[in-house]
């Protein structure tokens, strides 16, 4: 009798443990046929019987993402962000932000893309590209110093990429005459 109660008392468990598995494999099935909204819903199945599922958060997310991307591709930015936003509620990834901030540069919102260039920066262990990115922002802002510095930050990070060094450069004739005689050494790079 003892036994039986045990097992009868362990029985919920185990099968909450046989759920998280079952949704989960369903969720890589789903988002392996690109089917995003399936592959959520059974991922936050899988979460709600396992809160700490590491892989199904990751996964949820990356959906989350796929979606973002593809509704930033159709031109939908605010669906977009909305995506990108449910992403980061599972898995805060430099390349997330980014896209945030891409959306906001395309809807012209350029100090919510600041933000979000900068969040990407911050968690980056390779932030070059998220630099570049902030200065094509910083571009569209009109704002010539802060264009330079983020991008000449892109091309001391990555000194062998051409298109940073030849912006740093370019950015560099806008902003003073001194600059202008450097910006020779960033073209220089470029060609290299």
């Amino acid at each position: 009798m003892r036994y039986t109660l045990l097992f009868l008392l362990s029985l919920p468990f185990w099968l909450s443990a046989q759920d998280d598995v079952k949704f989960y494999n369903n969720g890589v099935k789903a988002h392996n046929e690109g089917d995003y909204v399936t592959a959520i819903q059974c991922y936050e199945k899988c979460l709600v019987a396992n809160p700490k599922h590491s892989l199904a958060r990751q996964n949820i997310s990356q959906a989350y993402y796929n979606q973002s991307v593809n509704a930033y591709n159709t031109n939908n930015y605010q669906r977009s962000i909305m995506f990108a936003e449910n992403a980061l509620r599972y898995d805060k990834k430099p390349d997330v932000y980014a896209l945030v901030g891409n959306n906001h540069q395309r809807l012209k919102d350029y100090q919510a893309a600041l933000v979000d260039f900068t969040e990407a920066i911050k968690i980056s262990d390779q932030p070059a590209a998220y630099y570049a990115a902030r200065s094509w922002v910083y571009n569209d802002m009109l704002d010539n110093a802060n264009r330079l510095a983020d991008m000449e930050k892109a091309a001391e990070l990555e000194p062998t990429n051409a298109e940073y060094q030849f912006y740093a450069g370019k950015y560099k004739q806008a902003v003073s005459e001194e600059k202008f005689k450097k910006a020779i050494t960033n073209y220089n790079k470029a060609i290299e």
